[in-house]
């Protein structure tokens, strides 16, 4: 990749910036300009897909911010309102509180709904996404119970490519390899739907049309799916036809300028986007599985990379109508080690610990934890909130936190009631016995990679506990299995095997 790069990088430095995204975008490939995220609100894409808003807010006054990056085909959009003030609805909430019965439950359309082994327990799922931002949504959804059957081509989810990290994408699925460019692989497919409760793909702009999987399609057939579309920039609007991948939106959304600081921007290893929109999408299948409870209708739901990008920096999306920027956003660096000497890493004998000091009582009791209860004068607290994070104060704190182990910090920072952790890799995040203690991880017998050991569901419910049951498939590992249920014999199955239909 070095090598790569010290041949590319002189090349691509030759002509502008406008050249080069003419040129990669005509041979269809992936780049996008890295875009401060007020270049971004106002970028003719976002503006489009409609996931910017203009408020008035009591105390900033008119605002531009972040919209919700999920549209619904039948479910109207709800009016945003700003954040409220303290105490403003105290008055009106409970007047407006649904009234309760003597036992002092509300009826609700799903309250006679038994629990069951899991939360999703019963619902059915046709995965037809690959990458992450698509194949992650119905891992989460299966981790609560949900049946999910992930349908793949001949060749498989490109990301396979990726070993361990795709089974980080797609756990708790079966999965069968279809060929839906033949009508015998489409009508397994159907078949599939004819039972299913939602459909999920996130297939380039105009892919599932030329396959006949799209929503119009799907909903002939089985008018009750919720069909969840995750697309890139969107499926109109100047940029849609353009291909995409997450590094595209943490470019053009501002996050790795905001990064990066006042240098050049800085690339982050965490898929940001692809994994905010899986969220955003596994929220939306859930809402549209409600409102079906409660209208007896299917419905479409559209979430784009160009909203996951702005959700997962919501805070920082909030600008003054008449232009400029509010001055709240941190910017980072290459070096960034936290925005003041209270609330950033150090580095201690044995590794680096994060201090998140929010409070003057914070602050003081840090300063009495490392023995310098000097630094916590009167007036002290603006000072070191507010510091160049390695200016003076940042650097005596630094000193004394270097002349012994993390542990030994961890203990007495702790003891004060002083926010801070160790600096971990991840394997020892894993390790950690937080971790263990909350049950956090799992292990599975994977048939390629033998025992694997990844995050187990993160979330715990009182009456539906739920269970990681099996690994990332194998491509077209289950096919037999899941065709045999809808109905297919076994010398069809072989047939269509001898056709390379499925495998």
């Amino acid at each position: 990749m070095r090598e790569l790069t010290e041949i590319i990088a002189p090349i691509i430095a030759e002509r502008s910036r406008d050249y080069w995204l003419q040129f990669l975008q005509a041979n269809d490939v992936p780049c996008a300009p890295v875009l401060g995220r007020r270049h971004y609100i106002n970028h003719p894409q976002v503006i489009h897909n409609g996931l910017r808003v203009a408020l008035d807010d009591p105390e900033l006054g008119h605002v531009i911010m972040a919209g919700p990056p999920v549209s619904f085909s039948k479910s109207a959009p709800v009016d945003i309102r700003p954040a409220p003030a303290l105490g403003e609805h105290t008055a009106t909430a409970l007047d407006a509180w649904p009234v309760r019965d003597a036992g002092g439950a509300v009826q609700s359309p799903i309250s006679n709904v038994q629990p069951r082994a899991g939360t999703l327990d019963g619902v059915r799922i046709v995965d037809l996404s690959y990458y992450i931002a698509g194949a992650h949504c119905p891992m989460l959804l299966a981790d609560y119970g949900a049946d999910v059957v992930k349908v793949e081509s001949l060749e498989g989810d490109p990301f396979r490519a990726f070993g361990l990290g795709f089974l980080g994408w797609n756990r708790n699925k079966r999965g069968i390899a279809v060929d839906l460019r033949t009508d015998e692989g489409r009508d397994i497919v159907y078949h599939l739907v004819r039972g299913a409760d939602v459909f999920v793909e996130n297939f380039r702009i105009g892919a599932s049309h030329r396959l006949r999987v799209d929503y119009d399609t799907i909903r002939e057939i089985n008018p009750r799916i919720v069909y969840c579309t995750v697309a890139g920039w969107g499926e109109t609007g100047p940029c849609s036809h353009l291909p995409v991948f997450d590094p595209v939106f943490q470019a053009s959304s501002g996050a790795i300028s905001a990064q990066g600081g006042d240098g050049d921007p800085v690339f982050l290893a965490p898929a940001i986007t692809d994994y905010g929109a899986s969220h955003s999408a596994a929220y939306a299948i859930t809402a549209a599985l409600y409102a079906r409870e409660r209208t007896g209708e299917g419905q479409r739901a559209l979430v784009t990379l160009t909203g996951a990008s702005m959700a997962m920096q919501s805070g920082e999306f909030i600008f003054p109508a008449e232009g400029g920027e509010f001055s709240h956003a941190l910017k980072g660096g290459e070096d960034f080690v936290g925005p003041s000497a209270a609330y950033r890493s150090y580095r201690c004998a044995d590794g680096f610990i994060f201090v998140a000091c929010t409070t003057e009582d914070h602050w003081h009791s840090l300063a009495k934890s490392i023995g310098r209860p000097e630094l916590a004068y009167p007036g002290a607290w603006p000072s070191a909130a507010e510091t160049d994070p390695k200016g003076g104060i940042a650097g005596v704190v630094g000193e004394m936190l270097a002349e012994d182990t993390v542990e030994s910090w961890l203990k007495r920072l702790a003891s004060r009631g002083v926010p801070c952790a160790p600096v971990l890799p991840w394997r020892e995040v894993l390790d950690s016995p937080q971790v263990q203690a909350n049950g956090w991880t799992v292990e599975h017998e994977h048939p390629r990679w033998g025992v694997v050991r990844q995050t187990a569901t993160l979330a715990a419910f009182s009456r539906t506990p739920c269970a990681s049951q099996r690994t990332a498939p194998l491509l077209g590992q289950h096919t037999g299995e899941v065709l045999r249920e809808i109905g297919y014999t076994d010398a069809l199955i072989s047939e269509l095997r001898t056709k390379a239909v499925i495998a």
